[in-house]
């Protein structure tokens, strides 16, 4: 399902859900997400990976990273990079992330 957005952008439904599959039964991101419909499909499923990247390394170092080093850590170690090339519409985040880190996974087409 594909939202219209009054500037002319897409917003896909699944996308969201599936970057917000974490959240508890009301999801605030979700809201934002669904109304502002300023981004596509490709960078909301890029900004999950990036927070799934700040949630290991924050455990790791056993301290919050935050999203700005999260961020520029990932552009960094080139995962910006590998995301772009391993990046399939309409595949889960989690499996792009696991691709992007090169953990063993078979990237299925939807």
């Amino acid at each position: 399902m594909v939202d219209e957005r009054p500037n002319g952008s897409k917003t896909s439904r699944q996308v969201i859900d599936d970057i917000c599959d974490d959240c508890p039964r009301y999801c605030t991101l979700r809201e934002v997400l669904c109304i502002a419909g300023i981004m596509n499909d490709r960078t909301f499923e890029q900004f999950k990976c990036i927070d799934i990247f700040k949630y290991e390394q924050s455990a790791k170092e056993e301290r919050d990273i935050g999203w700005e080093e999260a961020a520029r850590r990932w552009v960094d170690r080139g995962y910006a990079a590998k995301f772009a090339r391993v990046y399939v519409a309409g595949i889960k985040a989690r499996e792009i992330y696991d691709a992007v880190m090169e953990r063993t996974v078979t990237l299925k087409l939807p």
